[in-house]
């Protein structure tokens, strides 16, 4: 049985110890008689140790390993990101029919609206997906998410003036449009993942300095700090999306 996005906003804000004892002692009674609130907070309480316990400590690893430690952080994160997208769909019900490609997911999702009295309003269920990568110095936050049917994955950010871009995962290399002056591509691998970013309509320098932000996010622990000033810079002297 499916639950409401305000059900599943509850529940999340209950998992994170935001509740009031009023509204905790509320929602533990309808934790009580409603099994698919039991079955949401139980996919999140599943999530989160995921995260805990395939995210390595870098901090803690000896001098040779760490050299290692990105690709093993972003295996974790590419594995509890697919892990949570999985539960997702069986808990809420979210999309099991995928677009074809990368192009396709971002039709989609641009053909959805998250902007509402000029705040962004994400899909239900991204508020507590955990490792995504931070886009908010380029002005972008995470508003949607999706399974791919290849075993990959999708996340939809936006921008509250209408900048879109959408951030692939893939276990197989994508299958990404030709040359089109209007769409910005950007695509790399490592290990092996393979990625893909498109955008349309935005400036091309802030496309190429998020890309690369997101390049960085999945070979180290976290990006160096230039990145996100270039992100940042970037964004402030772009030209508005069309």
């Amino acid at each position: 049985m499916m639950i409401s996005d305000d059900d599943l906003e509850l529940v999340s804000a209950f998992h994170d110890g935001e509740l009031d004892p009023a509204q905790a002692g509320v929602l533990r009674a309808r934790l009580e008689r409603e099994p698919a609130l039991r079955e949401a907070l139980d996919g999140i309480q599943g999530v989160s140790a995921a995260l805990k316990g395939l995210r390595p400590d870098i901090a803690a690893l000896p001098g040779p390993v760490a050299t290692r430690a990105p690709k093993l952080a972003v295996l974790a994160i590419a594995a509890c990101l697919a892990l949570t997208v999985a539960l997702v769909s069986v808990t809420f019900g979210a999309r099991s029919s995928a677009p074809a490609t990368p192009l396709d997911w971002h039709g989609h999702f641009v053909a959805q609206s998250y902007v509402g009295d000029g705040v962004l309003h994400p899909a239900a269920g991204t508020r507590w997906m955990g490792q995504q990568p931070d886009l908010s110095a380029a002005n972008l936050t995470l508003v949607d998410f999706a399974k791919a049917g290849s075993g990959g994955f999708f996340l939809h950010y936006s921008g509250v003036n209408g900048c879109r871009l959408t951030f692939g995962t893939h276990t197989a290399a994508p299958r990404l449009p030709g040359r089109d002056p209007d769409l910005l591509i950007a695509s790399w691998s490592g290990g092996e993942l393979h990625y893909s970013v498109l955008a349309v309509g935005m400036d091309a320098d802030r496309f190429h300095a998020i890309a690369a932000l997101l390049k960085e996010d999945t070979e180290r622990e976290s990006p160096a700090a230039p990145l996100f000033a270039a992100a940042r810079d970037a964004t402030n002297q772009a030209v508005p999306c069309a």
